[in-house]
């Protein structure tokens, strides 16, 4: 038998080749998720904000501990405590104390999944509203919930489960309720195209320019380390989403939330249909509601200083 050298050699050569270009890309992967992280540590610490574990959730919290008025933020599918920065940095200068836990299956939440796989929004708000007693907030404090879409969702649960635990509630492009119009997500989803899916890093800046009206520019690296965290969430997303849309719309029952309700919403929202603030304004027995009309799905971000002064003075008018 006649062994061919150069062949050997090739094959050889070609196995370093994909072990070497593994290799780069495992360590490009870890570089970008350390900076990335790194950088989420700075932000947070520029904004006056510190990491906690309360009751066994991951956290941001900031402000004045002994503050009156706590703000309870509360994102959406997808998103994380980290969404809430610049508008807890607004509502803690104000002298509030903010608290932004991330909701189990999502950001750094990764040890409470539970068992049963269940996420419908009366569930996560049960769950809520134990986390807010393993809060120990002082008698006297007054809670004001904030939701951004599938976290609005769950805060009008939360209100309906009880009342009496929350001073006021702001909605901030709210999943729950079917406006009069349907959205650009919506009408997709009915054709079978989900224009929120997300395949590789290069998906991201799209994803990003669908849910912000005026989107930021972030660096290759941090679309990376992004994608890079989101990636093994993919399975347990779909499930939750799924979930989400077999569940029954609040339309019915906006009636019997008796909590003091802001509504803030972006015109140009294309995940949940500008509509919905009539739906809200006409069945909440209690709203204030503002469309800002150069915001999109995200007034958190979009908007955050305008957001944090229409909270702050809904919660003056009420305890007025």
């Amino acid at each position: 038998a006649v062994v061919s050298t150069q062949s050997t050699s090739s094959g050889i050569n070609a196995e370093y080749k994909q072990w070497y270009q593994r290799r780069v890309r495992a360590f490009k992967m870890s570089w970008n998720l350390t900076f990335f992280n790194a950088l989420l540590s700075a932000t947070r610490w520029w904004n006056g904000l510190a990491y906690q574990t309360i009751g066994g959730w991951p956290c941001l919290v900031g402000g004045d501990a002994t503050a009156e008025n706590v703000a309870l933020l509360v994102h959406g599918f997808g998103d994380s405590k980290d969404t809430w920065v610049q508008l807890a940095a607004a509502l803690a200068k104000a002298g509030w104390r903010v608290v932004m836990p991330d909701l189990p299956a999502f950001g750094e939440n990764t040890t409470l999944i539970p068992d049963d796989g269940d996420f419908a929004t009366p569930t996560q708000a049960a769950r809520l509203r134990e986390f807010m007693k393993a809060l120990q907030l002082p008698a006297t404090a007054r809670v004001h919930v904030v939701g951004n879409s599938m976290g609005g969702w769950i805060a009008m649960q939360l209100a309906l489960l009880d009342s009496s635990c929350l001073a006021t509630m702001t909605l901030l492009c709210s999943g729950g309720v079917r406006g009069t119009e349907a959205s650009e997500l919506h009408k997709a989803l009915a054709k079978g195209k989900n224009l929120l899916s997300m395949d590789s890093a290069e998906d991201l800046p799209r994803i990003l320019a669908f849910t912000q009206h005026k989107p930021p520019t972030f660096p290759a690296f941090v679309l990376s380390a992004v994608y890079e965290r989101a990636k093994p969430r993919q399975p347990i997303n779909q499930r939750i989403i799924e979930g989400l849309f077999k569940e029954t719309m609040l339309n019915g029952r906006l009636g019997d939330i008796a909590v003091p309700t802001l509504v803030v919403w972006g015109r140009h929202d294309r995940l949940i249909d500008v509509s919905c603030v009539d739906v809200l304004s006409n069945g909440l027995p209690t709203s204030e509601c503002h469309i800002f009309e150069d915001v999109g799905h995200m007034p958190q971000a979009e908007a955050p200083a305008r957001t944090a002064a229409l909270i702050i003075d809904h919660a003056r008018k009420i305890q007025q």
